[in-house]
């Protein structure tokens, strides 16, 4: 089963994919989000063959929601009308600062010496890092309950 985990953010969405097993979480796409944001996705379902689609909740510290969960809430369901394909939510906290540390530890790049250009474009992938580990984290739950 191909799954698509989505960071939902204000102003940029994550988008990253699984393997058409299930296994292993891709970042794909970090895309605007605006009025035809939930078009956009519902042609990567379709050409790309996703059957599940795994939405990041966002959660403050308490595990109550952020005032961007109802943004979410909103794009969720729309998403799920459009696409007819199920949609289910994972908690997303701290995954963008986890995504953010896996770039800037991976870099080992000397910033005098660093092309600015390269060192900002993977920074400005961190929405669809993000969306992966949103993804990854869903599809371990599920293979540890398949294991129980």
């Amino acid at each position: 089963m191909k799954y698509l985990g989505i960071d939902y953010g204000s102003k940029h969405t994550g988008l990253a994919l699984s393997d058409s097993g299930g296994n292993v979480a891709m970042p794909h796409a970090v895309v605007p989000t605006g009025a035809d944001l939930v078009e956009t996705i519902a042609r990567l379902v379709e050409n790309e063959g996703v059957e599940q689609i795994v939405v990041g909740e966002s959660r403050n510290l308490t595990g109550g929601h952020n005032t961007v969960q109802q943004e979410i809430d909103a794009f969720t369901t729309a998403l799920a009308e459009h696409t007819k394909v199920p949609v289910v939510s994972m908690n997303e906290l701290f995954s963008s600062r986890q995504a953010k540390w896996g770039i800037e530890h991976g870099m080992r790049i000397n910033p005098r010496n660093a092309d600015r250009r390269a060192l900002h474009k993977k920074q400005s992938r961190i929405d669809d890092k993000a969306a992966a580990i949103i993804l990854q984290s869903y599809l371990d739950a599920q293979s540890k309950n398949d294991e129980s």
